[in-house]
């Protein structure tokens, strides 16, 4: 499995931009380090567990050993759509951490309506839960939504990001967001 589209070359993009990014985006204390439980030599051979976090209950898996990484899903992408491929060639430098976002797979799901500050804030609670300190994140599509708003929401809790195939957007009066398409300004 690849990671959001399916193609080959979307693996070597997300590989060669979080490679760029995240020594580029410097947010500023020296990485935390996760502490037990020892993680899985490979993403495909780790246990899911779950954290008891303030936001509710958060399906994670953790890989690899070195400065913490959390790598945020996109929408309605489970854990599991990550690539392992990438995630195993990331563990050989961080402690990787994949989660399920609010309301998907194995995490509990969050108060209507679900906004991307909502879901930063589950990331947030994910990140105390476990210890992690100022992690290094990484978002996917929506997840580089989610960890922009993290950064500016939480910004003890992040040291470094990267957003890679993020998505444009805005938020309404009520907090939702709303997409953003070409022209939308011209009306």
């Amino acid at each position: 499995m690849t990671l959001a589209s399916g193609k080959a070359t979307d693996r070597g993009i997300a590989l060669a931009l979080a490679t760029a990014l995240l020594p580029i985006a410097a947010c500023g204390s020296s990485p935390a380090t996760v502490s037990s439980p020892a993680p899985a030599s490979s993403v495909v051979s780790a246990p899911v567990r779950i954290a008891h976090t303030t936001a509710g209950l958060v399906g994670y898996r953790i890989v690899g050993s070195g400065p913490p990484l959390v790598l945020v899903m996109g929408y309605a992408g489970t854990m599991e759509v990550w690539d392992p491929r990438f995630v195993d060639a990331l563990a050989k430098h961080y402690r990787v951490v994949i989660f399920d976002n609010a309301g998907v797979g194995q995490t509990q799901a969050l108060p209507a309506p679900l906004t991307i500050d909502a879901m930063a804030d589950q990331t947030g609670a994910l990140i105390s839960a476990l210890g992690l300190g100022r992690p290094d994140v990484l978002g996917w599509s929506m997840g580089g939504m989610i960890v922009q708003a993290l950064a500016v929401r939480h910004p003890a809790q992040v040291r470094r990001l990267g957003a890679v195939r993020d998505v444009a957007g805005n938020r309404d009066g009520g907090g939702a967001l709303t997409a953003r398409g070409p022209g939308a300004d011209q009306q």
